[in-house]
């Protein structure tokens, strides 16, 4: 009815350590990997706290509530914000449209782009996370000053070796969480690190990003050479992507494709945190 004030959703979230107290702004960016506009967190900056952009995800318990103070909050739901690089948005944005010489840094086949000024070529970006977008253009960006002005065109090179630094960190990540990942060789650790980005990139910078990371697509892979099937049994290490480096001779080529098949499987969702939750519908 109008003149009749709409009840206030309330919903719980939980905020990286160093944002509490402080403001948190929602803003719609298009997500990296779809292009679909997103409800994302937004912290300018302050007090020592670098801005950030923080990924928005929503779970849902059946049948929870939460307690607040004196405050009973009914949904039950989670709202988790969790930090996202700003550089991802950067690659979609400028990587994706190499090709439309009407945007900034695009280009027609066998033409190089021209570099344009960090408005021009942000122009798809809106409101307040421009400014940190435009820091950040070194990383995915050719750069050039001119009368005291900064010129920035998009670079694929810069782009992918910036890709391949991030999984540089995650393998050292990930070879240290237990020992079923020590068991790994570096290809097969090299091509988990890389599926965490997955959800982040388009299917054209994720090709290229294997492609110079040396690792051959999924369907390269040789199946596994057919063996007796083994005994029923309810052990949960069966689901172990390292689970095939424990039998038989370690210098097996078919045993290593079955190993490598079970990584790459595991890779693409298993040890995401939403499988731990429902979201809500």
């Amino acid at each position: 009815m109008e003149g009749v004030e709409r009840e206030r959703e309330v919903r719980v979230a939980v905020l990286p350590e160093e944002l509490e107290g402080h403001k948190v702004e929602i803003i719609e960016l298009p997500d990296p990997g779809t292009g679909k506009p997103r409800a994302y967190g937004y912290f300018s900056g302050k007090e020592g706290v670098g801005a950030q952009i923080l990924e928005a995800s929503w779970y849902k318990n059946k049948n929870a509530s939460w307690f607040v103070g004196e405050e009973v909050v009914s949904s039950g739901g989670l709202v988790l914000y969790t930090k996202t690089n700003p550089v991802f948005f950067l690659l979609s944005a400028l990587g994706g449209r190499q090709g439309d010489k009407s945007v900034a840094g695009g280009k027609a086949e066998g033409e190089k782009a021209m570099f344009c000024t960090a408005e021009h070529i942000l122009e798809c970006f809106d409101g307040s996370p421009r400014k940190l977008f435009e820091a950040n253009l070194q990383h995915v960006c050719d750069q050039k000053s001119a009368g005291g002005e900064s010129y920035f065109r998009y670079s694929e090179e810069k782009a992918v070796e910036w890709l391949k630094g991030r999984v540089a960190r995650l393998q050292a990540k990930v070879a240290n969480l237990g020992a079923g990942f020590k068991a790994l060789d570096e290809e097969g650790l090299k091509r988990y690190s890389a599926s965490y980005l997955r959800e982040y990139l388009g299917a054209e910078m994720l090709e290229k990003l294997e492609g110079a990371l040396g690792l051959p697509p999924v369907s390269s892979v040789p199946p596994p050479q057919k063996r007796p099937a083994p005994a029923a049994t309810t052990d949960s290490k069966a689901n172990n992507p390292t689970n095939s480096l424990k039998r038989g001779a370690p210098d097996s080529k078919a045993k290593a494709a079955a190993k490598e098949a079970k990584v790459v499987k595991f890779a693409k969702g298993s040890m995401k945190i939403s499988s731990f939750f429902q979201r809500k519908s």
